[in-house]
């Protein structure tokens, strides 16, 4: 099972130029019960775009539940376990993943304003991977970075229904909690 500890440390950033240092690592191979036999995808059947989370997720070595409780963060909210392909209010993000306009404006010229959710999800889990490289596979840097850019920034905060007012990494944490019970729901 992948390391999903959620903890953030001083030092890396991510730069979007650097595509030649992105190496994919062997796809997660976990199986779960809950899926038809012969279906390799742990992402729970009632999560919007699985499919596309898990092409993509895989084809750059990201745990596809981790893309999947990312999505739900990104453009899901609080309380969903999937996300939507939508543009943020004032265009700043875009699809699945809420693209940055400012850092990947030339991509999502020319990737359908990043409404394509498998473009999307492949241009996120290209982003994951390399954050994943860069931090030494701490996913709660990773997470860190894919949401302020570098780890000394400040990370977006999300108050879920219970209270709790979470950093990016643990909102993403949360949801990867909610989609891993709702897996084990459909498990029994």
């Amino acid at each position: 099972m992948p390391d999903r500890s959620i903890t953030v440390s001083p030092a890396a950033t991510y730069d979007p130029t650097d595509s030649a240092s992105l190496v994919a690592s062997k796809p997660n191979d976990r199986k779960s019960a809950s899926h038809s036999p012969g279906d390799a995808n742990p992402i729970p059947a009632s999560v919007r775009y699985r499919d596309a989370i898990y092409k993509a997720a895989t084809a750059h070595g990201v745990d596809p539940l981790l893309m999947a409780a990312q999505a739900a963060q990104e453009s899901g909210g609080p309380t969903s376990n999937s996300g939507s392909n939508i543009v943020q209010r004032g265009g700043g993000g875009h699809g699945l993943y809420q693209i940055d306009s400012g850092t990947y404006g030339e991509w999502l010229k020319t990737h359908h304003n990043g409404l394509n959710v498998q473009e999307n999800a492949n241009k996120a889990a290209e982003i994951d991977a390399h954050n994943l490289k860069v931090t030494g596979g701490n996913v709660g840097d990773a997470m860190h970075l894919y949401n302020a850019g570098h780890l000394g920034g400040a990370t977006t905060q999300t108050t879920f229904p219970d209270g709790q007012t979470l950093s990016y990494p643990a909102a993403v944490q949360h949801h990867l909690k909610m989609l891993e019970e709702l897996k084990a729901s459909q498990q029994r």
